[in-house]
Parts: C-alpha cells; sequence; structure tokens
C-alpha cells in the first residue's frame, strides 16, 4: 500500500501516519481489501484521492467477535457505491441493472452487449459514466475497445447479493429477480435479414449491432432462466417463446457457432450438419423432416414455402437417438458423465472409447490393455476414466487427451468391475481372484 500511495503524485506528507495506520488495520489483513482501496483512492470517479481516502476512513468499521469477517471490505464496497451514485442523478435507473449483468453474467460482456440485453437507450457515454465510477471494482476497458467489462474479485459479488451484508436496497441484487429480468431477452426472426434461404454460414456477415448482446442472449438465457423465478409472466413469455421463436433462437446460436450448446438444452431437431453450415436451412431442410405428428412440425409447418414432403415421412421420432459404431468386437461396459455430454464404452477389442453423446463423434480412442476390457467408469467432472482389463490391470487415463495416467497392478485375475469416488480420488476394482 505504501508503494501505491508513492507512484501517487501527491505532495507529502501524504498520507498522515494515522490515516495510514487505521488504513491498514481497517483492511483486516485481506489484500483485496488492500488492492480495493488503492484503486479507489488512486481513480474513479474525479474525486481526490485525499478525499476519497477520509471517505472510506470515515465510520469505519471497528472490529468485534461478533461483527462479519468482511465487514471491512463491506464497508469499503459501500463507500465506493455510495460515492459512484452520487453523480449519477437521472441515471439511477439502469445502475443496478448493468452492475446486476456484469456479477451475474455467465460470461463477460462489452459495454454495447450490455446495452443490447437491458434494451438500454442511453448512450454509451453515458454507461461509460456509470461504469467509470466503479474502476476500484470493475475492470473497465477503454471507451470504444470493444473488451469485457468484468468484476475484479468475486466478494464484489458476494457483497451485492447478501442482503445482510449490503443493507442499502439501491445496490442490494436479488439474484432470482435479476436472472429472470435476464431470461426475458426476446430474439428476433431472422436478425440478418436473409431472404436467401440456401446462404451459408460463412457468407452472412453479422451486424456490430449483434455482435455480442444478442449472441450471450441466444447462449445463455436457458441459463438465466434455470437461476430465475418462474412467475406467471415468465412462464407466458417462455411458452411464447417456444411457440414462436424456437427455430429462429437456432437459426441465430447456428451463427455464432454454438448449436452444440443449444443440443444440450433442447434435442428435438435433427439433420444438424445442414443446420450447422447453414442456419436459414432449419425451416427448409430439418424441419421438412420432422415427424408430422410432432408439436414442434405442426407449430412451424406453415414456415414450409418452398417444399413438402408427401409419402415415406415419420409421424413421431425415433426413440434411438444415437447408435455409435466402431469397436470391432463385444461391448461390455458403458458409462456416461454427469452432464451427459460424454458416453465411454469399453470391448473385447481391447479399446475404450470416448464418444461426444450430442453428435456421436469419436472424441478419443485409448489404447494400451493387452486383453479385452469389461469395465469403465468416468469422474464426476469428465476428466478422468477408469478401465478394467482381463489383463489383470486398471488404468486410469485423461479423457480430453486420451493420455495414460496410472496403470494399477496387483490384482491375479481378470478385473471385472471398477468404480471412481465422486471427487476423483480414490479408484476401487472387483476381480476374478476374490478380492476388492
Amino acid at each position: 500500500m505504501e508503494h501505491e500511495i508513492d507512484e501517487m503524485s501527491i505532495a507529502k506528507p501524504w498520507p498522515k501516519p494515522n490515516e495510514m495506520s487505521d488504513l491498514i488495520e481497517m483492511c483486516s489483513g485481506l489484500f483485496i481489501a488492500a488492492t480495493t482501496a488503492m484503486k479507489f483512492i488512486s481513480a474513479g470517479s474525479g474525486v481526490g484521492a485525499q478525499v476519497k481516502l477520509r471517505l472510506i476512513l470515515e465510520n469505519q468499521y471497528v472490529k468485534s467477535n461478533n461483527m462479519n469477517a468482511y465487514g471491512s471490505l463491506d464497508h469499503m464496497y459501500m463507500k465506493i457505491l455510495l460515492l459512484a451514485s452520487q453523480s449519477l442523478h437521472w441515471k439511477e435507473d439502469i445502475f443496478k441493472s448493468i452492475v446486476a449483468i456484469i456479477i451475474l453474467g455467465f460470461n463477460s460482456l462489452t459495454i454495447q452487449g450490455i446495452m443490447q440485453i437491458l434494451r438500454l437507450n442511453h448512450s454509451e457515454n453515458d454507461i461509460c459514466e456509470i461504469l467509470y465510477n466503479l474502476k476500484a471494482v470493475l475492470l473497465v476497458p477503454p471507451f470504444n475497445s470493444n473488451l469485457p467489462i468484468h468484476a475484479f474479485h468475486l466478494s464484489f459479488h458476494d457483497f451485492l447479493t447478501n442482503s445482510e451484508r449490503c443493507s442499502d436496497t439501491r445496490f442490494y441484487i436479488d439474484t432470482k429477480q435479476h436472472h429472470t429480468l435476464i431470461a426475458t431477452f426476446i430474439l428476433k426472426v431472422n436478425v440478418c435479414n436473409i431472404e436467401d434461404m440456401s446462404t451459408a454460414n460463412k457468407d452472412i456477415s453479422i451486424p456490430d449491432t449483434m455482435t455480442d448482446g444478442v449472441g450471450y442472449a441466444a447462449t445463455y438465457w436457458i441459463f438465466h432462466l434455470q437461476e430465475g423465478l418462474i412467475n406467471e409472466n415468465l412462464s407466458q413469455l417462455v411458452t411464447t417463446f417456444i411457440l414462436k421463436y424456437l427455430l429462429q433462437w437456432l437459426e441465430v446460436i447456428s451463427l455464432y457457432s454454438q448449436l452444440q450448446r443449444a443440443l444440450e438444452c433442447i434435442r428435438l431437431l435433427k439433420n444438424l450438419p445442414i443446420i450447422k453450415d447453414h442456419a436459414l436451412q432449419i425451416y427448409e431442410s430439418a424441419l421438412l423432416f420432422t415427424p408430422q405428428e410432432t408439436l414442434l412440425y405442426k407449430t412451424y409447418q406453415d414456415q414450409l414455402k418452398s417444399v413438402k414432403v408427401v409419402q415415406g415421412y415419420n409421424k413421431y421420432w425415433d426413440p434411438c437417438v444415437q447408435v455409435l459404431e466402431g469397436h470391432s468386437c463385444w461391448v461390455r461396459s458403458v458409462a456416461i458423465s454427469q452432464d451427459g455430454a460424454t458416453i465411454v464404452s469399453d470391448s473385447a477389442d481391447m479399446t475404450v472409447r470416448v464418444w461426444n453423446s450430442h453428435s456421436g463423434k469419436l472424441l478419443n480412442e485409448l489404447k494400451g490393455h493387452s486383453d479385452k476390457v469389461r469395465s469403465v467408469a468416468i469422474s464426476q467432472d469428465g476428466a478422468t476414466i477408469v478401465s478394467g482389463s482381463d489383463d489383470r490391470t486398471v488404468r486410469v487415463w485423461n479423457s480430453y487427451s486420451g493420455k495414460l495416467l496410472n496403470e494399477l497392478k496387483g490384482h491375479s485375475h481378470w478385473v471385472r468391475s471398477v468404480a471412481i469416488s465422486q471427487d476423483g480420488a480414490t479408484i476401487v476394482s472387483g476381480s476374478h481372484d476374490n478380492t476388492v
């Protein structure tokens, strides 16, 4: 802290010895508190460094046995917010919404992206004025840099979302309420105004006005919905979205090369390769071959413009989602990751295969066992795979790289079953030698 103060161009002696000792004591040994204090004192709203030092030392928290361990940091955050809000005047109505999308977002957003998601009619200068007043707690890039904004430390999020720690209702952020607000963002149909439905994604120029906000909304709205409050109004919005905008959502998310993420949330449409490369073919291709007795087809069939299937169509979805082929002998055991994204299979062909469960793509083939593989398991985070074989060994693999991490020896007969603990720290094996 003394080093940071020495870097400031302020005539000495400053700060006074008692001010410096009070400041250090107020930080309570927390590095984030010291860092925040220095950022607040040296930059921000234009109020002089000397004034801001007196401000954060004013009415400072006194340590006591029953005080929150983060009391001094909370005091500092509140002082920063109060000073920032004093210069806002008419902008107070959007202050909380802007801060909420920054600390609750699943990915960092640019200023333009924030404006799009919140549908703000204010100028970028107005939004920058709000954000620059919070440079002690937010990483705010230069104006027009098109770089994302994010909080310096998770403790700022924890402070704002805890009503006991942040008692001022002007700043307290109700997470469920604001996740609900973000989730209500509605996408427009055919945002690029493309008339030729055969246009490939690589030939589509995405307007600058949608490069961040629309892409974020299309990718993460479901996750905000999961965290929000499902009230009657939101339920109606979701129903309207599904009935009117489901295909348009897939169109937009295809343009952002995020279709695989959409499939994690809704696995309805097939014929994926052409959707990935030709977003507007969702209407002319995938919908065309959608079973005609499904609600999806009945809802959107009017959007089929040029081609009709008159014979040989399916009425309902096939219950078989994927057939994964590649093993050259019996498949003895399979496992699936907790998030459902990864499938692991073993075989008498002495290999273990790792698959993407949504696309059916082979991600890795693990070779090394010298006899039939009889059992596989995958860790909760999907990073580690365990296999047991008739070669009397247990092998531990990195599921992403396919690298062998460990070969466990000790059994005197076939290994028939393996399992891995929830935290990935412990492996259990069962063998034909009557031991575990």
